[in-house]
């Protein structure tokens, strides 16, 4: 497997991901630019929920703590996670069997 397959997480794997508690960062990229925005946990398990894929970012965006990305009509929405280090029993889970850096 390429360092460039995308890896997909379940929604239950990345509700274990998020920070356990209050609102959520979110970023998307624009030209030359990042947005960012504070999601309640409500909305952002909406839109997990609702997301057809939920991926585990690359890891300038992990280096970020922003480690999994959804896609919707308006792009891809990068999500903040906990440390890596909290998060990388859940991480190794769902990257099992796949050449990807941690």
């Amino acid at each position: 497997m390429s360092k460039d397959e995308r890896v997909f997480v379940s929604y239950e794997q990345a509700l274990k991901m998020l920070k356990p508690k209050g609102d959520i960062h979110t970023f998307r990229s624009g030209p030359g630019i990042l947005i960012g925005a504070h999601w309640s946990r409500k909305d952002l398990k909406a839109a997990l929920k609702a997301a057809k894929e939920i991926e585990v970012t690359g890891p300038q965006a992990q280096a970020l703590n922003h480690g999994l990305a959804i896609f919707d009509k308006h792009g891809p929405l990068f999500i903040e996670t906990v440390k890596r280090e909290e998060n990388r029993a859940e991480t190794k889970q769902a990257v099992a069997g796949h050449d990807v850096p941690l």
